[in-house]
């Protein structure tokens, strides 16, 4: 089941990465990333059985992977990738079997989060 606490941490964590934090020049999340992120995951209201990895990409963007519980090495499952960019924008990919199934852009809602995630926690 999703747990906000533990995501919600995973931000903190991700907030305080120092500049070139892989040693390769890469930027930490901006003050808007986190607080679209911060603000998305207490959005959430579905009760949803997905699996979310976060993690920080090059650019500064927040990268989030939600999947099937234990189906994260199972590219038949469904999953969705969201990525909050610097400019508060969210991109998000639904994927089945790898094949693109949609895929948009929005500024954070709380429907349209709620829908997205609904989407992709069916198989």
């Amino acid at each position: 089941m999703l747990n906000k606490k533990k995501l919600l941490d995973r931000l903190a964590l991700m907030a305080a990465l120092p500049d070139d934090w892989d040693g390769f020049g890469s930027i930490p999340i901006s003050d808007k990333v986190y607080d679209v992120s911060n603000s998305m995951i207490k959005m959430i209201q579905v009760d949803i059985d997905l699996d979310i990895y976060v993690g920080v990409k090059i650019d500064g963007s927040l990268y989030a992977e939600a999947f099937s519980p234990n189906s994260i090495h199972d590219f038949n499952s469904k999953r969705i990738e969201i990525t909050v960019l610097p400019d508060g924008m969210i991109d998000y990919v639904d994927r089945k079997n790898l094949k693109v199934i949609s895929l948009g852009s929005f500024y954070l809602s709380s429907e349209t989060i709620n829908d997205i995630l609904y989407i992709s926690d069916k198989k």
